[in-house]
């Protein structure tokens, strides 16, 4: 039988299997990502323990997230549907970031070199990730580990990012590249705009 490579193991294989602690905190994370509306926003900002959350942030129903206690979520961040964030090897997304419906943020990654033990007995990288203040992630993207978005950047829908993108850098496809840089003259609106779901 093949036994398990030297690194981080996940938490279920280090305490052996199933345990009620587990399941029951399982189902709490269920039944506070589902909360809908602001009361739900509020109860996801205030009972995940979050290395730190700012003000004025906004959680949609059925965002997941893994090791919150290592994730830091900077003033008027909006998280739309369905993200999953596991922040294992460390998240943090800056102000006015816009997170899109259904992006995966995933700070851990299989290793998967050897051929000699299956992959879900070897070890895990963890490398953190970072969203810069005012980027936008949309819908269906995917951020793997060790990548950092720079400020005001835009990561296309569906986009597979590998690699770091420069500030104000759009960029886009599988995996992503940058297409184009934003201009200084786009968009001048109010930059105190109110919250609007993007995707």
């Amino acid at each position: 039988m093949p036994t398990r490579t030297d690194g981080h193991a996940p938490d279920w294989r280090a305490r052996g299997g199933w345990t009620l602690g587990w399941e029951l905190r399982r189902w709490g994370k269920a039944w506070l990502s589902r909360v809908p509306g602001g009361v739900g926003s509020m109860l996801r900002r205030r009972l995940h323990r979050f290395a730190a959350c700012g003000s004025d942030c906004l959680l949609l129903e059925n965002v997941w997230i893994e090791y919150p206690e290592n994730l830091v979520i900077g003033d008027h961040v909006n998280v739309a549907r369905g993200v999953i964030i596991n922040a294992a090897g460390g998240v943090e997304i800056g102000d006015w970031a816009l997170i899109g419906p259904e992006v995966i943020i995933y700070s851990q990654d299989h290793v998967f070199d050897g051929i000699d033990v299956p992959i879900s007995l070897a070890h895990d990288r963890r490398a953190p990730i970072a969203i810069g203040a005012g980027a936008w992630v949309a819908s269906r993207a995917v951020i793997t580990a060790g990548v950092t978005i720079g400020e005001g950047a835009v990561v296309g829908a569906g986009a597979v990012v590998t690699r770091d993108v420069p500030a104000r850098a759009v960029v886009g496809g599988v995996p992503a590249r940058i297409i184009r840089y934003r201009d200084a003259a786009e968009g001048k609106g109010d930059a105190t705009h109110g919250h609007a779901e993007r995707g």
